[in-house]
């Protein structure tokens, strides 16, 4: 997959996030939570990788990922590949996205829409969902790297 700006590693708290630069509604709040969370954590965001896997992989190029992301944090690590990686990728993590068309408008994407938290071992410890207030995501962060 393409598009790293930083390499994610064992000993980090890991924000996995799928979704899309084209995304109305959800993303742009995910990517809003993400922000936050660099903003409040200081220099404990050293300790935290926050990924965006595109999960529109015909639009969402390397260029057009790392200008969506760097409105909200430079931080954000933002993959995309072909169709077929993306496909896989969504098929090991069991994650809903099909492209659906509508009427006068380019097509959108629905999908999974919960941010999956893993802790420094790489172990899935809970989900966020995009409605949950900015401090909730602090707090789970915050309360993964004290363990």
């Amino acid at each position: 997959m393409e598009g790293s700006f930083h390499i994610f590693r064992r000993g980090e708290v890991v924000l996995l996030y799928f979704g899309y630069t084209n995304c109305p509604d959800i993303c742009p709040l995910v990517m809003s939570r993400f922000a936050y969370l660099e903003e409040k954590l200081g220099d404990d965001i050293d300790e935290v990788a926050m990924i965006l896997v595109a999960t529109d992989p015909e639009r969402d190029t390397p260029d057009a990922l790392r200008r969506y992301v760097e409105r909200y944090s430079s931080r954000i690590i933002a993959l995309t590949g072909t169709p077929q990686q993306i496909e896989e990728v969504l098929k090991l993590y069991g994650i809903y996205s099909e492209k659906s068309l509508e009427e006068d408008r380019e097509y959108l994407i629905p999908h999974f829409a919960l941010v999956i938290v893993a802790d420094k071992n790489m172990v899935m410890r809970y989900a966020l969902t995009p409605e949950m207030e900015p401090d909730e995501y602090v707090r789970a962060v915050r309360y993964l790297l004290e363990r």
